[in-house]
């Protein structure tokens, strides 16, 4: 329901239902997690992948699920680890 919405908006959003966003807008959602982290705000942890291939990102996943996972995602930037 909120396609189309601005980065900012699916941020906060994320953070107040206290998920972690997953994205291929590697660029603008580091450039606002730093915009937020000097204003003081906190987010819930953003994913970062460059896109590709959804067979490929599926592998990615799996690494990632199979790895033991951080303990609090809060204000981290994390990126999906090669398949």
């Amino acid at each position: 329901g909120h396609l189309g919405q601005s980065d900012e908006f699916q941020l906060r959003v994320a953070t107040e239902t206290e998920r972690t966003m997953f994205t291929h807008d590697t660029r603008d959602f580091i450039a606002l997690a730093n915009t937020w982290h000097a204003a003081g705000r906190h987010h819930s942890g953003i994913l970062l992948c460059h896109f590709m291939p959804l067979r490929q990102l599926a592998r990615r996943f799996q690494v990632f699920l199979l790895q033991p996972p951080p303990t609090n995602f809060v204000d981290q930037i994390i990126w999906l680890p090669p398949a």
